[in-house]
């Protein structure tokens, strides 16, 4: 189990950094360079509201569903149509949620528009991402790995010919953006579908209320966790826009997603970590396993990235603004250099919150999301009337500190999982070389890129060095299978 989660991990990674990369700073940050801040902030607070409203779109189901099918796969058929059924009348339910709540809230006519394209582009995304459920846990990871990046690979084709193509006169609408976007995910879903199809030979069903109301129960408790989680991950931009008001709220709530895409787009890594782990995990504690050999790999290896990343971005934060941006650089940087030490608690969410949420351990992580949403809106309210963007990114480093903590040390005390002080110091000394290899970096190394680069790479020798990582080890676990 450790050498497929290692192997695979590798290569959806690989092939994630590629493409989703590409996108978020060579399509996404040009299309924001190009409306400005003022209309990117609107397309990215619509873009949050309407991801408040995601849980009405899986209600919990596609968590219980991957679980239930990494463990007995001969139900695929049965629980397929069901779901697909269900995620049909869940949508409707979610757009009139959507829209009653924009007209409560007295969104004008521009964002109403923004709100009904995106709306309708969150319900592709949660087809798909219940149809890519169903085939990672039947462990078809490789075929998962092509549709996680085929949305985002059609999206860039679609959008360079609007951007560069030079087929239209006038200027980029971000309306354009969205609509390359529902065409991605259309086609995404096909694709997905089709694969699945084969699996299954029930292309046709009488609905079955019982099974409908069987997955909408059992997914209750992850419905529960999954909308904790999606408020005090997004409830930052919305604040904003509504705090401070107006286009100064709009503008803010721009500025602050020129910074938060960053930690967005690589937040993608644990995120597709996740994935891989959730029905490992679940077959694993099903056969009684011992879980403690892949966890540790999964934590070694995004502990590494998120150190390294952060700590070289921190170092370099100014410098990589003014590369991706024309505008409110300065701002830009200072909320940066908060958000970036957001990502290594995101990824100690993503690996033991998955553990957890294969064990079965909703009730623990539903406590912790509720306290942190408390704690979320909380700092909100007191940091963004005195400090802006800075007092949401503040808000978010705080809220995630807390989940990570509180998760490791729920899974350590249920999973019982022995403390290796040795390993503990590693990390410490691996950081504090992080530290210095940046700090000499940025003072005796004039061209910030070859800095950054530097820095880099001194810090992934010094993985070996101080033995935090076998290399010997690695090459025996990409090894194929047998």
């Amino acid at each position: 189990m450790r050498r497929l989660f290692v192997s695979n991990a590798l290569l959806i990674v690989s092939l994630n950094v590629l493409i989703k990369f590409f996108w978020v700073f060579g399509i996404d940050r040009t299309v924001q360079n190009t409306v400005g801040a003022l209309e990117y902030g609107r397309y990215f607070v619509a873009f949050n509201f309407c991801f408040l409203f995601t849980i009405l779109l899986d209600f919990g189901f596609q968590n219980y569903n991957n679980r239930l099918i990494s463990q007995q796969n001969n139900l695929l058929s049965r629980y397929l149509p069901h779901g697909l059924f269900l995620k049909f009348i869940l949508g409707w339910c979610y757009l009139f949620v959507v829209f009653i709540s924009a007209w409560a809230l007295h969104y004008d006519a521009a964002y109403f528009r923004m709100i009904g394209l995106l709306a309708v582009l969150h319900i592709l995304v949660s087809v798909l991402n219940y149809l890519r459920s169903n085939i990672s846990a039947l462990l078809m990871f490789k075929t998962d790995s092509f549709l996680s990046v085929l949305d985002r690979s059609l999206g860039i084709i679609f959008c360079s010919i609007l951007l560069w193509g030079g087929l239209f006169n006038g200027k980029f609408q971000i309306e354009w953006f969205v609509y390359m976007q529902l065409i991605s995910y259309l086609i995404a879903v096909i694709v997905a579908y089709t694969i699945l199809k084969k699996k299954t030979q029930k292309l046709f069903f009488i609905p079955n209320k019982a099974q409908l109301f069987l997955f909408i129960k059992k997914g209750l408790p992850y419905a529960l966790l999954s909308f904790l989680m999606t408020l005090y991950a997004r409830l930052d931009s919305i604040f904003l826009e509504r705090i401070l008001g107006g286009d100064y709220g709009s503008s803010q709530a721009g500025i602050y997603a020129s910074a938060f895409r960053i930690l967005d787009s690589i937040n993608m890594i644990p995120a597709l970590f996740a994935g891989l782990l959730l029905p490992l995990f679940a077959k694993m504690i099903k056969d009684q396993m011992d879980v403690v050999p892949v966890l540790k790999s999964a934590f070694t290896l995004l502990f590494i990235a998120s150190s390294v990343f952060s700590i070289c971005t921190f170092f370099y934060s100014e410098e990589l603004m003014k590369l991706l941006y024309t505008a409110h650089v300065t701002e830009s940087t200072s909320i940066y250099r908060i958000l970036t030490f957001s990502f290594v608690p995101y990824c100690l969410i993503w690996i033991f919150g998955t553990l957890l949420t294969a064990g079965g351990f909703l009730k623990q992580l539903n406590i912790v999301s509720g306290i942190a949403v408390g704690l979320n809106v909380l700092c909100n309210f007191v940091l963004i009337p005195h400090f802006e963007a800075e007092g949401a990114a503040f808000s978010n480093l705080t809220t995630n500190l807390f989940c990570a903590i509180a998760q490791v040390l729920i899974a350590v005390h249920i999973f019982k999982i022995q403390q290796n002080y040795l390993f503990l110091l590693k990390i410490f000394v691996f950081i504090a070389g992080i530290i210095s290899f940046c700090y000499l970096a940025k003072y005796f190394i004039p061209v910030w890129y070859w800095g950054a680069f530097a820095a880099g790479m001194a810090s992934l020798l010094w993985i070996f060095v101080i033995r935090l990582i076998n290399i010997k080890q690695i090459f025996a676990l990409i090894k194929k299978e047998k």
